[in-house]
């Protein structure tokens, strides 16, 4: 995204050593120690070209670049059109969004940070790719719900405000068979906490995609063990791609950088009671 401003990355660089620094004589030695992991893994990821692996070309492959040209031009009835299609060529719903919708908003996130589109097509594409699996919502869920059923909340943290990615986790573990509770995002940390308690959850699925709101991953994690111990934590997003490992360091029980690893991760971590 910088490069594609011409915008050296070292003056990002800068920037966050200057941030450590100013931040250091005002914070105790425990968020010290957070804030460095976290500004560590921002100088780190300015050092390397931010990738993805190449994903195997599978049936869906035509699919998914068709579908990607429809939500880049704004087509929506089309982009509908395009997902029913293929439903009735064989495709399950988790695979178009596994294969179709998620892998498509991962390269409109990549045109955008190289600046081929603007934000508002971003955006654009983003609602249209929202409003099919609205569509698709009904045909997703299970036949047969497992029992008894095993209990997840889904959230970004206050001051997230990109909402498909979380959306996409929910609607896969209740495919699954989970029984999910969807908080959206931007929730307000308290409400997160008590949602929690109250559905005595035995996992929580956190999402950040800024840096910046990782420290809000931290204090959400901290106050959730606080009062329900048990309760698994998995936690996604663009903010820890760029780090994977930095779920060790914040106190989760696990990462997923995508659909297929989130629902693997969900059953690892909380696995299917008999009975």
């Amino acid at each position: 995204m910088l490069k594609a401003r011409a915008i050296a990355s070292h003056f990002l660089v800068e920037n966050l050593v200057q941030i450590e620094t100013a931040l250091r004589d005002g914070l105790s030695p425990g968020d010290q120690a957070v804030v460095a992991r976290i500004l560590e893994a921002g100088r780190a990821a300015c050092d390397r070209e931010r990738t993805r692996p190449a994903r195997p070309e599978t049936a869906l492959a035509l699919v998914r670049n068709v579908f990607l040209q429809s939500i880049l031009i704004g087509a929506r009835a089309g982009s509908v059109g395009i997902a029913d299609e293929a439903l009735r060529g064989g495709a399950t719903v988790f695979e178009l969004y596994d294969q179709v919708f998620q892998d498509s908003l991962y390269e409109v996130g990549r045109l955008w940070e190289q600046g081929k589109i603007s934000v508002s097509v971003e955006h654009r594409a983003t609602a249209i790719t929202q409003f099919v699996m609205a569509g698709l919502y009904s045909r997703a869920l299970p036949v047969e719900p497992s029992i008894p059923l095993r209990k997840a909340i889904v959230t970004g943290v206050a001051g997230e405000l990109h909402q498909i990615g979380a959306n996409m986790v929910a609607d896969v573990l209740e495919n699954a068979g989970w029984s999910v509770e969807f908080l959206g995002t931007d929730a307000p940390h308290s409400g997160v906490v008590d949602a929690v308690q109250a559905q005595d959850s035995d996992l929580l699925c956190i999402s950040a995609t800024m840096l910046f709101n990782v420290p809000n991953v931290v204090r959400l994690i901290r106050d959730v063990r606080a009062r329900s111990p048990k309760l698994r934590v998995l936690i996604g997003g663009a903010a820890f791609r760029a780090r994977p490992e930095l779920w060790v360091d914040i106190g989760a029980d696990g990462f997923a950088s995508d659909l297929s690893g989130a629902l693997d991760a969900a059953g690892r971590l909380v696995p299917q009671p008999v009975g």
